[in-house]
């Protein structure tokens, strides 16, 4: 089902094709029914028209899937997210969760970044807004990597949402684990 627009372009293609050939073998071969050719021809176009408008919503719709996972593809290299990924690059899963249990305020802020966006790409996913394929092949190793920190941060009844993102984040972390 991939290229499924392609597939209607083509078949708008061919069709317009064949109206044309039948409407020439109509007014060549049988003029005298020329009409019926042209009532024929009329109705291979107003064919095609509905095949044309009924793709065009899954088109648009496959733009605008395509188009929201770039943004987030481009927001993963912006600021916030960018100057948290700072903070934490470099640091091995292990380190990060250590850095949350000493209390690094700079980690914990930073994972705040992180959990807010993975809440937010897993939110994206389960409403159908974006490509999961793009989403799962660039950001799945982040959050393997993160996960661990993530959830000791989370494991703090002190945090707002911890239950709601966790929830997000585990979704996320499952779907992309299969």
């Amino acid at each position: 089902m991939r290229n499924l627009h392609l597939h209607f372009n083509i078949l708008i293609l061919i069709l317009l094709i064949a109206a044309l050939v039948i409407f020439i073998l109509v007014e060549r071969v049988l003029p005298r029914q020329a009409e019926d050719g042209v009532t024929l021809l009329t109705a291979l176009i107003a064919l095609v028209g509905c095949f044309s408008v009924a793709n065009f919503s899954h088109r648009a719709d496959q733009r605008a899937k395509a188009t929201n996972s770039f943004e987030l593809g481009r927001r993963w290299d912006a600021e916030p997210i960018l100057g948290t990924r700072e903070i934490v690059r470099g640091k091995s899963a292990d380190e990060l969760v250590a850095a949350v249990r000493n209390d690094n305020k700079d980690v914990k802020k930073a994972l705040v970044h992180l959990v807010n966006f993975f809440w937010e790409l897993s939110a994206a996913m389960e409403t159908g807004w974006t490509h999961e394929s793009y989403l799962r092949q660039k950001f799945r190793p982040s959050l393997k990597h993160y996960y661990p920190a993530i959830d000791t941060y989370l494991s703090d009844p002190r945090i707002p949402g911890r239950t709601e993102a966790m929830k997000a984040i585990d979704l996320l972390d499952k779907r992309w684990s299969e």
